[in-house]
């Protein structure tokens, strides 16, 4: 859960996890060091309680900087994550077995490039894409990607396989799709632009998880 202020707009005031057998708020707490005045803004809530999102300071009227971090399961304590160099960084998901994903951006001013770091205490490593949103136990990840060939809408969804080497696309339309989830069999979710009366719109859908030899109808979503 994520709070912010009285008129909902600009930088929130914070991050909470909400108990519904206690009726309780805990606060995501910033870390003691590192990063002064930070926000604390989270993304996801992992299965065994973890936490992963970032610390966000406001530096400008309509700018941020972003400091990938996780909070511990149990503890809540809050590590930051290697930033590789990088300007800005910001996770959006980690599995059971540590794995991280989100995303970076290498320089002021830069788009964001997709990664992911292999553990907490590890560099990130970078996909071939924009942003990393989900990642299961079996090392899938899914994001988008810049889709240049479409006049409709400009990402497509995207699954990465780093320990394939492997990076498909979910398939759509040729008109652009998004992803914003995948579940453990590597089935993943999100919608895909259509045409209908000559009007663009979201449809959504579900994709099957890649094969060796995928052909252009496995990948088309459903």
């Amino acid at each position: 859960m994520v709070g912010t202020n009285a008129t909902g707009v600009g930088l929130p005031v914070g991050s909470y996890l909400w108990n519904p057998a206690s009726r309780t708020y805990t606060t995501l707490p910033p870390p003691t060091t590192s990063v002064t005045g930070p926000v604390a803004l989270a993304h996801t809530l992992d299965e065994r309680g973890g936490v992963a999102g970032g610390l966000v300071t406001q530096v400008g009227e309509q700018s941020w900087h972003h400091t990938a971090v996780v909070w511990q399961p149990g503890t809540l304590a809050v590590q930051q994550l290697p930033t590789g160099g990088s300007a800005d960084t910001y996770a959006t998901d980690r599995n059971e077995n540590g794995l991280i994903v989100g995303w970076r951006i290498n320089a002021p001013g830069q788009s964001t490039t997709a990664i992911y770091w292999p553990s907490a205490n590890a560099q990130p490593v970078e996909l071939p894409g924009r942003v990393a949103y989900r990642v299961n136990d079996a090392g899938q990840i899914v994001g988008i990607r810049n889709f240049t060939g479409s006049s409709a809408y400009p990402f497509s969804a995207v699954m990465w396989e780093p320990r394939r080497g492997r990076t498909t696309r979910l398939g759509d339309n040729d008109l652009g799709s998004y992803v914003i989830a995948v579940n453990a069999s590597g089935r993943s979710a999100g919608f895909a632009v259509a045409t209908r009366n000559g009007n663009n719109h979201n449809t959504a859908g579900w994709w099957d998880p890649p094969r060796r030899g995928d052909c252009p109808r496995h990948c088309s979503p459903r």
